[in-house]
């Protein structure tokens, strides 16, 4: 005989956890592929950081998507931050 196995309930905070990484996903996505960030171009190893979130973030697993929508916000804020010392000088 097979054991039966437990459906869990899915809540209100495993919803909105799924909302904020596929917006973090499809964010990155369309970064990657337009490789612009405001007024400038990014380079294509940004680009492929933000690529690889992306599909890293499809993974059901809570830890790879945190550490996958981590180096994206840390890769952006990085890129902004470049970006802005440029247009500034």
């Amino acid at each position: 005989m097979r054991a039966r196995r437990e459906r869990r309930q899915v809540g209100a905070v495993d919803i909105g956890r799924a909302i904020v990484f596929s917006a973090v996903m499809v964010s990155c996505l369309t970064l990657a592929l337009q490789g612009c960030f405001g007024v400038r171009k990014m380079g294509p190893l940004t680009r492929g950081v933000l690529a690889s979130c992306a599909v890293a973030s499809i993974v059901p697993h809570q830890g790879v998507q945190l550490g996958a929508a981590l180096l994206a916000v840390s890769a952006l804020l990085l890129t902004s931050r470049r970006l802005r010392v440029r247009i500034q000088s």
